[in-house]
């Protein structure tokens, strides 16, 4: 039934249709594209391309959820166990606060194991389970207050530990940065110092309040010093990773570069589909080394479109810039390799004729027939 709304809610705004291969899509009249529909795999249908099917790219692991539970709390992390190690008696107990416990438990740890079942894993998806695990946190916040023991006293010490932990981390990244000339030195060293001096200024006060007993405002205090200081990290360091991002720059490019061309995807992520699909709709074709191997693959759309062809692939690692030269007189860094193109390309099958990347970000490389013998 999604299939069928999600057609009957393009048609509102789709005025032509057209195919490519085995897709249907559907543009608005300036040629916008609204939506793209492949065959459902079945008896006598062909499956659906490879890049289309989510879970090739998102694939799940046993425990996964769990063994990242940790880095998805910080700077929790420390508190939840505490809570949780409370939420073990407080849980079974016959008194009505313990509802709420039994309450907090049932709303995140079986989510997460639904979750381990699933076939595709990102971490996002568990972000409905952390309500639980505030709520456990609030409630132990909450009884522990008045009956603090030596173990939630040492959840509350870490918590501010990791605290300083991460400022600290924020801003040697502030530095790395500065150093490799990605921002300016003035304003790396004093957003690291201004990261570091909020988070130990809030810890130092989070420490007063928990000796006076008041867990609440000791947690009130620690997250403020941890918002600080990764507000400060953020506004110093983003607009460097949004130029390392920039992928509307990149689908801006190979838009051009294929205008009037046949454009094909060789095993596209769901990514480059996104960011040549989104404002720009550029046409193109998945094709799929699935059935064949790249070459073949290749060759094959070189056979329908011998003059006007051209193939997009995504280029494993990422691209050089400021960063990886710094890195790279410290350590041996090996250049990124040209995976799945370079085979081509070597194999005679195709040239590069034009290479597209980011600095620290996504390399691709647009292929276009081979020279006639």
């Amino acid at each position: 039934m999604e299939q069928e709304a999600a057609y009957l809610a393009a048609l509102q705004t789709a005025r032509v249709y057209r195919t490519e291969g085995s897709q249907l899509i559907l543009e608005t009249a300036d040629g916008a594209r609204v939506a793209s529909f492949v065959p459902a795999a079945g008896a006598g249908a062909p499956a659906a391309p490879a890049a289309l099917d989510y879970t090739s790219g998102h694939h799940n692991r046993p425990g996964k959820y769990f063994l990242e539970l940790p880095l998805y709390l910080l700077p929790w992390t420390l508190i939840v166990a505490a809570a949780l190690r409370r939420a073990w008696t407080r849980g079974r107990a016959r008194d009505e606060a313990a509802s709420a416990w039994r309450y907090a438990l049932a709303a995140g740890v079986p989510f997460l194991v639904l979750l381990s079942l699933a076939a595709t894993a990102r971490d996002v998806y568990a972000a409905p389970a952390l309500t639980g695990f505030a709520l456990l946190a609030a409630l132990w916040a909450h009884e522990a207050t008045p009956s603090q023991d030596h173990i939630d006293r040492l959840a509350l010490q870490g918590t501010r530990a990791l605290v300083r932990t991460i400022a600290w981390t924020i801003a040697a990244a502030l530095l790395l940065l500065g150093a490799a000339g990605s921002i300016a030195v003035a304003t790396a060293i004093a957003g690291a110092l201004l990261a570091v001096a909020c988070a130990h200024a809030a810890c130092a006060r989070a420490a007063l309040a928990e000796r006076d007993a008041d867990v609440t405002a000791s947690l009130g205090w620690t997250y403020t010093g941890y918002v600080a200081a990764l507000c400060v990290g953020c506004m110093v360091a983003f607009p460097v990773i949004d130029r390392w991002q920039n992928l509307p720059l990149l689908a801006q490019r190979i838009h051009a570069d294929s205008t009037g061309r046949a454009l094909a995807l060789l095993d596209p992520d769901e990514t480059t589909i996104a960011m040549l699909d989104r404002g720009l709709a550029t046409p193109f074709t998945v094709i799929s080394s699935a059935e064949h191997n790249p070459q073949a693959a290749v060759s094959l759309w070189w056979q329908a479109h011998p003059l006007d062809g051209r193939v997009l692939v995504l280029l494993p690692g990422h691209s050089s810039g400021n960063l990886t030269q710094l890195l790279g007189q410290l350590l041996t860094l090996t250049p990124a390799p040209d995976g799945a193109a370079g085979d081509i390309a070597r194999a005679g099958a195709a040239v590069i004729v034009e290479r597209y990347q980011l600095p620290q970000g996504r390399r691709y490389a647009l292929l276009g027939p081979p020279p006639a013998h």
